[in-house]
């Protein structure tokens, strides 16, 4: 069986998260929204909507999460997030991750990626949730 690299991530992100702010932050570093007691409401629960935040997910149970208190030390979330999985979990080159692309039109080789894909979609799981 093949070594998923994934499963490493949230070990990736913990490291991230405790260096990316100052010692004298006054939130702490990680906010787990994926206790089981917790539920399935547990990034509501952890995590107020007025403050200035970056979460990943690592399934439908939540995730980890950070209270950003220096917006501009912290800078473009997106490369933050490609540093770890492209620079640290897969050991990509940054000439690679680092590359800021533009989406320009519609790609044909979008209807068969949705039809591959369709069996993995996650998202109609939210669906069927929100209507129960």
């Amino acid at each position: 069986m093949a070594h998923n690299p994934f499963t490493q991530a949230p070990a990736y992100f913990t490291q991230a998260f405790n260096t990316a702010e100052s010692e004298w932050a006054t939130h702490r570093p990680i906010i787990r929204t994926d206790a089981p007691e917790l539920g399935k409401w547990g990034f509501r629960k952890r995590i107020a909507k007025e403050a200035p935040y970056f979460h990943v997910w690592f399934g439908l149970e939540g995730g980890m999460g950070h209270v950003v208190e220096d917006e501009e030390r912290w800078g473009n979330g997106e490369l933050w997030v490609r540093s770890i999985l492209g620079g640290g979990l897969l050991g990509i080159d940054r000439s690679v991750w680092g590359r800021m692309g533009r989406w320009t039109g519609y790609d044909e080789r979008v209807d068969g990626f949705r039809k591959k894909f369709d069996m993995f979609d996650w998202t109609k799981e939210l669906a069927v949730q929100e209507g129960s």
